[in-house]
């Protein structure tokens, strides 16, 4: 009994310490907030509500592409390409995400914003695949 409990508890920290973002995640998340309030022209207002909401988004990507395997911080060289299978099934993930970020999205911000939001969007979605893909 006592030895089940153990590997219980050792789990649950292991848990526990995934979960917890990197030094790294952190700046990346604190860059995101920062690009998407200066160029969507955020109001203060704005900014309170929609930094849950990224923060939200960015845990759930980082959870995605760790379902898959896949350190966004590796280099290309160190890591194996995914397979096309597991590319398409990522890509849908992804997609998911993004497409209830937009929708948490829509009732806060104008249509230029939004306008602005989705073409930030397909820049960071270029950015994640050449870092999922590594350098050919």
């Amino acid at each position: 009994m006592t030895r089940l409990l153990f590997t219980l508890a050792l789990a649950l920290a292991a848990a526990i310490s995934s979960a917890q973002p990197t030094q790294t995640q952190q700046d990346e998340l604190q860059q995101r907030l920062s690009n998407v309030a200066e160029r969507l022209e955020l109001t203060d207002e704005q900014k309170v509500q929609i930094e849950p909401i990224i923060t939200e988004s960015f845990a759930r990507q980082q959870q995605v592409l760790a379902k898959y395997g896949i350190d966004p911080g590796a280099s290309g060289s160190s890591r194996s390409r995914p397979s096309p299978r597991t590319m398409r099934k990522l890509r849908s993930d992804m997609q998911g995400v993004r497409s209830s970020t937009r929708e948490q999205l829509d009732g806060i911000l104008s249509d230029a914003q939004m306008q602005e939001y989705a073409r930030l969007q397909e820049e960071m979605q270029a950015q994640m695949r050449s870092k999922v893909r590594g350098s050919r």
